[in-house]
C-alpha cells in the first residue's frame, strides 16, 4: 500500500494567525482575565490547551466580566457581539481571519 501525503497539511493561514495571536496575548497578559468567545478554531486539542493556560471559554459576550480581554473566533463574531463587548469595556482581541473579513465586506445584509 502506498500512502500519499497532501502537498499542504496542517492549519490554514487564518487559523495559524488566530492561534498565534491568542498565544501572544497569553504571554503578555499572564492572569485569569482572558476569555474566548466559543472556540477560536474547531479543534478540541487546541481549545483544551488554551483552557489549561487559564483561558475561560464562554458562549456569550454577556458571560465576560467588565473590562476583561475577549478573544474572538477565527471565523469572526457578529456586529451585535462586537458592540456588546464595546459597551461593557471588554478589550476585544480580534483574531478573525483576514480572508473572512474581506469576504464579509462583500456580503449585503
Amino acid at each position: 500500500m502506498k500512502i500519499f501525503k497532501a502537498k499542504n497539511i496542517g492549519f490554514c493561514f487564518g487559523v495559524k494567525r488566530a492561534v498565534n495571536k491568542a498565544n501572544q496575548l497569553l504571554k503578555e497578559i499572564q492572569n485569569d482575565n482572558i476569555y474566548m468567545l466559543g472556540e477560536i478554531i474547531h479543534n478540541p486539542q487546541v481549545i483544551s490547551e488554551f483552557e489549561s493556560k487559564g483561558v475561560h471559554v464562554v458562549r456569550d459576550v454577556s458571560q465576560v466580566p467588565l473590562h476583561k480581554y475577549l478573544i474572538t473566533r477565527a471565523h469572526g463574531i457578529s456586529y451585535h457581539e462586537r458592540q456588546l463587548a464595546k459597551q461593557h469595556g471588554i478589550k476585544l482581541i480580534d483574531t478573525t481571519c483576514p480572508n473572512v473579513k474581506n469576504y464579509s465586506k462583500l456580503q449585503i445584509f
